[in-house]
């Protein structure tokens, strides 16, 4: 299908996209809207999703109120907090993008406790065409065809222990993204900053940092301001790429020194998880996450037996030399 303009400049999740652009033209022709629970982990744009999103909407129903709040925001009475209560109220049309919203529960003021509890009401189905309470005297319905609520957030678990409030929400788990879209995203922030890059035949810098980012632009985020220190116009270069990587303890492929440490022992000799996490300090769940993605098919550094032991692959094993040759503590 064809997206939504607001869609457009949003890169990768494709699904996510079809999924609201098909929401928000239902929001057109007065029929209800999805509202969502946003949640993955830090680098895969869920703020950007949310504002195309409530801009998306904005083009369908023209006069709709628009709130792009984060909790910190509403935590005392303040302009901000007002003007969210009497749109609440009003029951005119609006769309409530509220993000980091796990601070609800983290920083329970009273007003922040107050617009959860509404949330909570609002999206309760036994409540559809019903009066809800939102604040001392004042009542309002959420019609779902006018209204409304995103949520984002990296700790979803925070919000609702039980899971009820998650499950009155479309949940959106977003996508990890691609290598090809993490150059796209990488090139974009390069230009962003004003950098450029000095490309050989050998050597491609921005695609160095791209294929950092095991599916986020977090990492690649971090490395564009470690460049942005020494950026003076002239052309980045793949050292200064690399000095880059050692200034924030990481490795080419985004790889952190425990999982060169894994595979530093496993090139000599297969090893089981639970030895590996005893001499390392390092968490049963961060090992097993570290061994997804170092056995990904893209990667294939590493693989465990059929024993269970972890054993480092003859790729892992030319990884391990190209890093030392550029110098990399391995």
């Amino acid at each position: 299908m064809e997206l939504v303009k607001p869609f457009e400049s949003v890169i990768g999740q494709n699904r996510i996209k079809n999924m609201l652009s098909l929401s928000a033209l239902a929001g057109a022709n007065d029929r209800e809207m999805l509202s969502l629970l946003l949640q993955g982990p830090a680098g895969l744009g869920k703020t950007k999703v949310g504002d195309a999103y409530v801009n998306a909407i904005a083009e369908s129903i023209p006069d709709i109120k628009i709130h792009r709040i984060q909790p910190r925001d509403i935590r005392l009475i303040g302009e901000e907090y007002n003007s969210l209560i009497e749109t609440i109220v009003s029951g005119e049309p609006y769309v409530i993008f509220i993000d980091e919203c796990h601070e609800m529960v983290t920083d329970p003021t009273k007003q922040n406790k107050t617009i959860f509890a509404f949330i909570r009401k609002a999206l309760d189905g036994n409540n559809k065409g019903k009066q809800i309470h939102v604040a001392d005297e004042q009542f309002t319905m959420f019609d779902r065809k006018k209204h409304v609520i995103i949520l984002a957030t990296n700790f979803p678990h925070v919000l609702d222990k039980s899971g009820a409030l998650q499950s009155r929400l479309n949940t959106i788990e977003l996508d990890l993204y691609t290598e090809k879209e993490l150059i796209k995203i990488t090139e974009l922030m390069a230009e962003g900053n004003g950098i450029i890059f000095k490309t050989t035949d050998t050597e491609n810098p921005l695609e160095r940092i791209a294929r950092c980012g095991r599916g986020t632009a977090r990492f690649i985020e971090r490395i564009m301001e470690q460049l942005n220190l020494v950026n003076d116009g002239t052309p980045i270069t793949q050292k200064q790429v690399s000095m880059a990587l050692k200034s924030l303890k990481m490795y080419p492929r985004g790889l952190n020194d425990k999982e060169i440490m894994l595979l530093g022992i496993c090139a000599s000799r297969p090893i089981n998880k639970a030895q590996f996490c005893a001499m390392s300090q390092v968490e049963p769940a961060e090992l097993r996450n570290s061994i997804a993605y170092m056995s990904h098919p893209d990667i294939r550094f590493i693989t465990q037996l059929p024993s269970g032991y972890l054993e480092t692959t003859k790729r892992g094993k030319n990884y391990l030399e190209k890093c030392k040759e550029m110098g990399f503590d391995v």
